[in-house]
């Protein structure tokens, strides 16, 4: 068969992007936000780069050490989602999960968490974020793809514990915050190097 003549809308795409729905309550997500009380603060220095290498940003980040519960709840959910969906060799998280806050003014420019440059002897497979604000008592922070990949992120995806999974290759940027404050937990999940 001539590969030009291959009919492509016989072919099913997958989605990019999943979403869990409600993985945490409310009063879960407020209880993960108070665990930054005896963690360090990173503040990311406001940088105004447009290297895609080193994006703009500014917010606070924290790391959540020592919470395997949390942990293991996010994994059953990761390991479902790459079996379903995208199908990578992975090990677990590439480090603890990291608490970020987004104060007004605070935004995240286009920037994709896979180093395609690195010498590690592992890649970051997939990227997830636990949305753990009400996006009623916060405006602006709106995640957007880089237009250049053709997608968008479904509706709905930043609503209070929510559980967003991606491939970690896929450039992303968290407009800036307009009002409020917005938190939401992240990660990456590592596994052999791609081929």
């Amino acid at each position: 068969m001539n590969i030009m003549e291959y009919d492509y809308s016989s072919l099913i795409k997958k989605e990019c992007f999943t979403i869990y729905p409600k993985i945490f309550y409310s009063d879960e997500c407020a209880e993960i936000c108070e665990l930054q009380i005896d963690n360090d603060i990173v503040n990311i220095e406001p940088n105004p780069v447009t290297n895609p290498r080193t994006p703009k940003q500014n917010f606070e980040s924290y790391t959540i050490e020592n919470q395997l519960h949390l942990e293991e709840k996010i994994l059953k959910y990761i390991f479902d989602c790459n079996t379903r969906n995208y199908g990578y060799e992975i090990w677990g998280f590439e480090n603890d999960p990291r608490l970020i806050t987004f104060q007004q003014g605070c935004e995240y420019g286009y920037h994709s968490r896979l180093d395609f440059f690195s010498n590690e002897s592992c890649d970051q497979k997939l990227t997830g974020y636990v949305f753990l604000s009400d996006k009623q008592k916060y405006e602006g922070g709106q995640f957007l793809v880089d237009p250049l990949y053709g997608i968008s992120l479904p509706k709905y995806y930043n609503e209070q514990g929510n559980l967003l999974i991606y491939p970690s290759f896929v450039p992303i940027k968290i407009n800036p915050l307009l009002q409020g404050a917005m938190q939401v937990l992240t990660f990456d999940i590592v596994g052999p190097k791609l081929k």
